[in-house]
């Protein structure tokens, strides 16, 4: 019976495990890194934040503070759907006029991917800065005095009011495009020349078929 020979420390070493290939490196790079501002370690975070403060007994102030700190860093992760970044573009005054503005917008057109409700965002974000600038030139209007600020102040509103104007028709224009739905065309010939405003007219077999059902047609009968 031949004898068992012991491995050395060096032969073990030299069953390794079999190295990664780069798709594989490439997954655990994506699945390990995590920064701060990562969504999935913000609701990660929230998660186990709000299970321990549920958890106490006693109303712990330090939790409380740690709660409402990862609840202002999760709420932009949902900003799409609660407009609450997009409000912040304007004024006080105009944020909940906005927020409601970009729900109908959305519920109009009925949109349902983040392209979508971005440029619903963008509709209302521009059309609430419209009201905005437009409030701020019919205040400035009653200044009685007349000077070289005052006319740069009237040129900057005017200008920044013809931009949104522009944001908010070419942003509804694209949305239009996008939810309007495709235009199919079959056309059965060997060479078919399509420009705007074309007329197609029967070719004369056809018509001659028609002029003759309706001559048929028209026959009152004896």
């Amino acid at each position: 019976m031949p004898k068992k020979t012991k491995k050395t420390k060096k032969q073990e070493s030299t069953a390794v495990t079999k190295p990664l290939s780069p798709d594989e490196l490439k997954k655990v790079l994506i699945d390990s890194a995590g920064t701060s501002c990562d969504p999935k370690m913000i609701l990660k975070k929230l998660g186990t934040t709000i299970a321990a403060w549920r958890d106490s007994e006693s109303e712990d102030e330090e939790i409380t503070d740690e709660v409402n700190e990862i609840f202002r860093k999760a709420m932009p992760i949902v900003a799409l759907d609660t407009h609450y970044l997009a409000a912040e573009s304007v004024s006080d005054r105009y944020r909940s006029f906005m927020i409601q503005f970009a729900n109908d917008i959305t519920q109009e057109y009925g949109c349902k991917t983040p392209s979508e409700k971005a440029l619903a965002q963008t509709i209302a974000m521009s059309y609430g800065r419209i009201l905005e600038l437009s409030s701020a030139f019919n205040n400035s209007q009653h200044i009685e005095f007349l000077s070289s600020e005052k006319n740069g102040y009237y040129g900057m509103i005017a200008k920044e009011l013809d931009r949104a104007h522009r944001h908010f028709t070419s942003s509804m224009l694209v949305l239009k495009q996008l939810k309007s739905p495709n235009l199919e065309v079959n056309i059965k010939a060997k060479t078919a020349f399509v420009a705007q405003n074309q007329q197609v007219n029967a070719t004369p077999n056809e018509q001659s078929q028609e002029h003759k059902q309706t001559v048929y047609e028209n026959v009152e009968p004896k």
